[in-house]
């Protein structure tokens, strides 16, 4: 394995991800329905380009009964990223499936797979 891979693009503000550490995966849970939606890749916090952060606003969120889930990049790198996005996907109920497949082609073709992720950021 090598640590070759291309940054993504954070959906939020659309300027690259330099390293998986940098990012976040995110997605809104409807609390009544249980269904999510919105997955997105965007900057954490800490390496957000944009003073209010690239991620949802999970505030104003909680206020209409939805919440915010988010997990590191990190975890979806090496050669156990496929067993993580099915992993996600057997967990949460995502009104469109294809949200994860179109998520793991992202970071597939980005080259996360070959990505070896520090494992003191997994815990």
């Amino acid at each position: 394995m090598t640590n070759q891979y291309q940054p993504v693009t954070c959906d939020k503000c659309g300027r690259q991800i330099k390293m998986p550490e940098s990012g976040i995966l995110e997605f809104i849970c409807d609390v009544e329905s249980g269904k999510c939606y919105g997955l997105q890749v965007v900057h954490h916090p800490s390496s957000s380009p944009l003073a209010c952060g690239c991620g949802y606003h999970s505030g104003r969120l909680s206020i209409s009964n939805k919440a915010v889930g988010d997990d590191i990049l990190n975890y979806y790198t090496g050669p156990y990223i496929e067993d993580r996005l099915d992993l996600l996907k057997g967990l949460l109920d995502f009104k469109d499936s294809s949200e994860i497949e179109k998520l793991r082609s992202r970071l597939i073709a980005a080259g996360y797979a070959n990505y070896i992720a520090d494992d003191s950021d997994l815990n």
